[in-house]
């Protein structure tokens, strides 16, 4: 398949006209750009996207740019040579889940660093100067509760930094031993960070909240964690995630499951959201910060696909809307995440509409990757393989008439991160 056949039809359409000829196909060959009249007051308005390189036979480290489109032709700005957590050196999906943006600010996790106890740094930086501060990590015995000189260290919880709505920067800081081992004692803290100052403020410990709640028992438990998904509140006063206890039972680990806690900040205290029970599991906020979607696990199965309204704390549950696994910042709209879809010989992407609940397949072509929502919330951008090319696409809308275009052939080692 020749993706220059999906610029500016409809799908339906496709199947009839793959046997256009070359001269034909190269009329469709009309790059559709993104807008030029972005406002140039903020060094991220000048850039259309965050892209990473992968490693190659030339480029032996992965390092992050900014891309500018114009004219179907990419131009790249050296960003950074700090990359962003993942398992291995071509797995962009964990790539793409250990970065957070907002208002031209990053936040990720580093890569592993293995001279240091393969502990993570948790970094922000302002993509106008691209330089990188590492978070405050803590003091890893007196901060966690430990006497001093204890044989342990503070890291970053992998993912877990978010780039808030206020301005601040909000991650999960940990305490382990240097000799970890499976029944390690990892002890937690959020921390809100303000990076015009480089002042923050830091969470109590969670274990004695959580093993406090009616559902735990503490005596068989004995430990809690916080999940590296947490969801700062558009104010930036509270702080929204799982938590979770867990012990050691028989020479097996053991868990409970998960409980929504809200911290407040300005009260520096821990509450329960009332309406969201036991058993609770985070997939995804709205971009808005409006609904929180989540998988009850103690809800009979029709009924475990579910959203928090997070101004009025009501909870609804999600019928057709529904969702599998944890989605990414770069998924997520207003209304609702995006996700791959199947078929052939065409492909679907899902759009789940939360608010109302409803799913909107869009086709697109087989083998298709990488899906991105635009920042704006109105389109998908994905990556397509043809003839060894790397296609950057992009649909018309959100709906199921959409058509695709061409937006631009990348290097076969770029892969967009995300979207300005």
């Amino acid at each position: 398949m020749n993706p220059f056949n999906f610029h500016n039809i409809n799908q339906n359409q496709y199947i009839m006209k793959k046997i256009l000829i070359l001269p034909a196909i190269i009329l469709l060959l009309i790059i559709s750009t993104l807008s030029c009249e972005k406002d140039d007051s903020s060094p991220s308005s000048k850039y259309d996207f965050i892209a990473i390189h992968l490693r190659d036979a030339t480029n032996l480290n992965p390092y992050l740019s900014l891309v500018r489109i114009r004219n179907g032709e990419a131009e790249f700005t050296h960003l950074t040579d700090y990359y962003p957590l993942t398992r291995t050196a071509t797995d962009f999906g964990s790539w793409k889940q250990n970065i957070h943006q907002a208002d031209g600010i990053l936040g990720f996790t580093l890569h592993q660093d293995f001279t240091d106890n393969n502990q993570w740094r948790g970094v922000w930086m302002d993509i106008g100067d691209g330089v990188v501060h590492d978070v405050p990590t803590l003091n890893p015995c007196l901060d966690f509760g430990y006497s001093s000189g204890c044989n342990r260290y503070s890291f970053t919880r992998r993912n877990s930094v978010r780039i808030g709505k206020s301005g601040h920067v909000f991650y999960v800081a940990m305490s382990a031993y240097k000799d970890a081992m499976w029944h390690d004692e990892p002890r937690y803290r959020i921390i809100r960070l303000d990076p015009e100052t480089g002042g923050y403020e830091v969470s109590p410990l969670i274990s004695s909240w959580t093993l406090s709640q009616p559902e735990i028992d503490a005596d068989r438990y004995g430990l809690a964690r916080i999940s590296e998904h947490i969801y700062p509140s558009t104010c930036g006063r509270y702080v929204y995630g799982q938590t979770v206890a867990w012990g050691i039972s028989g020479g097996s680990l053991i868990a409970s499951d998960g409980i929504l806690f809200r911290y407040d900040f300005d009260n520096e205290q821990y509450s329960r959201v009332s309406n969201v029970g036991y058993g609770f599991d985070p997939m995804f906020i709205t971009a808005d910060n409006n609904y929180l979607v989540y998988f009850d696990r103690e809800a009979a199965a029709a009924s475990r696909n579910k959203k928090l309204n997070m101004n009025t704390g009501t909870v609804s549950v999600l019928h057709e809307a529904t969702h599998t696994a944890n989605t990414r910042q770069f998924h997520v709209n207003n209304y609702g995440r995006v996700g791959a879809g199947s078929g052939y010989p065409l492909r679907q992407f899902g759009f789940f509409n939360v608010v109302d609940d409803q799913q909107i397949d869009i086709d697109v072509p087989t083998h298709t990757t990488s899906n991105t929502i635009s920042s704006d919330g109105n389109y998908i951008y994905f990556r397509y393989r043809f003839d060894d090319t790397n296609y950057l696409l992009r649909t018309s809308d959100l709906t199921e008439q959409a058509t695709i275009d061409t937006v631009a052939v990348l290097p076969d080692n770029v892969r967009v991160l995300t979207i300005l």
